[in-house]
C-alpha cells in the first residue's frame, strides 16, 4: 500500500502573500489544521492552525499579518508513490504527525497524517510511530545558563 492510497487529497494551498485572515478563513471552511504555502505550484513552506496562534496572535498579530511572517519553513514532504511502511519511518524519523504528499513534480497534491495510517493503513505501524514520536526529547538550552525543563515542570504566570 502507498501514500496515494491513504492520503487526503485535495489539498488546500496559499501564498505567502496571504493574509492570516484569509488563512484562517480557508481552514475554517476546509477544516483543515495545515495549509501548504505555494510558489509557481511547489511547496516553500507550510502554515498550521499552531502557527496562526503561537506566532501571529500570542506575538500581537493581526489578521492584516501575512503568512510568510508566521509560517514554518521547514518543509517535510512524501512523495505519492511512497509506501506506507517508508511513510512510517519518515514520521519517526522526523517526529512529525503529517506531511504533504507531493507528485513526481514535487507539486502538492494532498497531505497524509498519523490518523490516516491508522485509519486507512496499518494500525500496528500508526502506534509504533505515535509511541516514537511522543517520546519525550530531550531538554533545549535556552541560553548559556539555563536549559529548559519539561512543560509539566514549569509555572507560566498570566499577565496581570
Amino acid at each position: 500500500m502507498n501514500v496515494k492510497d491513504i492520503m487526503s487529497g485535495g489539498v488546500v494551498t496559499c501564498e505567502a502573500d496571504s493574509t492570516l485572515d484569509h488563512v484562517a478563513t480557508c481552514m475554517k471552511e476546509h477544516d483543515v489544521g495545515l495549509m501548504p504555502i505555494v510558489h509557481e505550484e511547489k511547496v516553500v513552506g507550510v502554515i498550521t492552525d499552531r502557527d496562526l496562534v503561537t506566532r501571529a496572535l500570542a506575538d500581537g498579530g493581526g489578521p492584516d499579518k501575512l503568512v510568510r511572517d508566521v509560517a514554518t519553513p521547514r518543509i517535510w514532504s512524501i512523495r505519492d508513490r511512497t509506501d506506507i511502511a517508508d511513510l512510517a519511518q519518515v514520521m519517526k524519523d522526523k517526529r512529525v504527525r503529517r506531511l504533504i504528499v507531493t507528485d513526481q513534480e514535487d507539486r502538492p497534491i494532498g497531505v497524509v497524517t498519523l490518523g490516516d495510517l491508522a485509519h486507512h493503513g496499518d494500525a500496528a505501524l500508526a502506534g509504533s510511530v505515535l509511541e516514537a514520536i511522543s517520546a519525550p526529547a530531550a531538554p533545549q538550552r535556552i541560553d548559556e545558563r539555563t536549559e529548559a525543563l519539561p512543560a509539566f515542570a514549569r509555572t507560566v504566570a498570566s499577565p496581570a
